[in-house]
């Protein structure tokens, strides 16, 4: 599916996101800290996504900080590294650092 305008998002159907997207039509459970990234985060910033999950919040900040600034998404769950990976990969963003360790 498309979110934040342009960005493509691999929405898997045992996912929360995708069960949050069926329920809330375009809302997500997290919609306040979404709006928080796009009022603070500016063109070059970097930004470093915990529990980066599949990436959501990856893709949301990559569409503000754009090509300038730099994304660390933190992973440990192989599941969800692999569906970070590729949400990262659908869009063609090299300046995300996946690293698969917990916090």
């Amino acid at each position: 599916m498309e979110v934040f305008g342009y960005r493509k998002f691999r929405c898997c159907p045992d996912s929360a996101h995708a069960q949050s997207y069926y329920f809330n039509g375009t809302e997500y459970d997290s919609w306040d800290q979404m709006k928080f990234i796009e009022a603070y985060l500016k063109p070059g910033d970097h930004f470093i996504d915990v529990g980066a999950n599949v990436g959501l919040f990856s893709l949301l900040a990559s569409s503000v900080i754009g090509t300038k600034g730099k994304i660390i998404a933190i992973e440990p769950v192989p599941l969800s590294v692999k569906r970070l990976e590729e949400n990262i990969g659908l869009n063609q963003l090299e300046n995300v650092k996946i690293e698969k360790v917990a916090v």
